[in-house]
């Protein structure tokens, strides 16, 4: 197995994010590529992950095509890629998507359908998730009445931050606000029975718009092991590594995998020998198999 850490092929390079490589393929369109990096607390992470890339790629091909009719997604209707390109990198069409470029929305629309990760912590605080009162004694993972819309800003630096659906609306308007919330709560209504028709659980998931002209549509991915957790951060594959970088400053960890604690940054390899690599490719294919989706490669003719 082979990770593929970069990429550099015969295209202008519009942009490196901590996952994906965008390359520009005319004015108007982009080719996203799915690297094998890996990223946890906004960090990336030096050990990429065989195969990471074609996992949430083809997840987020397949989650595109289900939910089209739910709302309009960035994917180019031709999806074939060019012989040269294939030549520079015989899996790109595994590993890549065709996009039409769109204005994005600069903030992360989250929702939570389990009290987990990050909204447990905030509940623990304050018996609420970015200002939004919950019921009283919840336990971690306990599954909400109704799922509930958390957005977050979109730091170019550091962490991003909660924020009320109130204070959504006050930065992008009322109208967009609403529209990002139901367009939200629908994309994880569908993908949550679907992952546990798969027994699987979708405890919360981020999703991403933009503008298409005046159209709000769905961009960068959807429904992946990268933008999803489990309850308590167990079922979805890449919160395998995040929890183990989580857990990098705790003593117990720390006599078994590290000498000194984490501060984040610089981030530390990964231990092939505690096999958390593995662990984290054999989810991410299991993630593949088990959702039961059309396969992606359909989603290309």
């Amino acid at each position: 197995m082979t990770a593929i850490l970069t990429t550099s092929l015969p295209l202008p390079l519009h942009s490196r994010g901590k996952v994906r490589d965008t390359y520009r393929l005319g004015d108007r369109e982009l080719l996203m590529v799915s690297t094998d990096r890996l990223s946890a607390f906004d960090v990336v992470l030096p050990t990429p992950i065989p195969d990471k890339g074609r996992v949430l790629n083809q997840l987020s091909l397949a989650w595109f095509h289900e939910t089209r009719d739910l709302v309009r997604n960035h994917l180019s209707s031709d999806q074939s890629i060019a012989t040269a390109l294939l030549d520079a990198m015989p899996d790109l069409d595994q590993r890549s998507m065709r996009v039409v470029m769109a204005q994005p929305v600069m903030f992360e629309c989250v929702v939570r359908g389990y009290l987990s990760g990050s909204g447990w912590k905030d509940y623990q605080r304050s018996g609420a998730i970015a200002g939004e009162p919950l019921p009283v004694g919840l336990r971690d993972s306990d599954r909400l009445p109704e799922p509930i819309f958390t957005p977050a800003t979109q730091a170019a630096t550091g962490h991003d931050e909660n924020i009320s659906p109130a204070e959504l609306a006050n930065r992008t308007g009322r109208e967009l606000a609403q529209a990002l919330e139901r367009l939200s709560l629908s994309l994880y209504r569908f993908g949550a029975e679907r992952a546990l028709d798969s027994g699987l659980i979708l405890a919360d998931t981020k999703f991403e718009f933009g503008f298409h002209g005046r159209e709000v549509i769905l961009i960068d991915e959807v429904l992946t092991p990268d933008s999803s957790a489990g309850p308590s951060h167990r079922s979805i594959s890449n919160m395998c590594a995040t929890t183990w970088s989580g857990l990098a400053g705790t003593s117990s960890h720390r006599r078994r995998h590290c000498r000194s604690r984490w501060s984040r940054v610089p981030a530390p390899a990964i231990s092939r020998r505690c096999g958390v690599s593995t662990s984290c490719r054999q989810r991410g294919v299991s993630d593949v198999s088990r959702r039961g989706l059309r396969h992606p490669q359909a989603c290309r003719e």
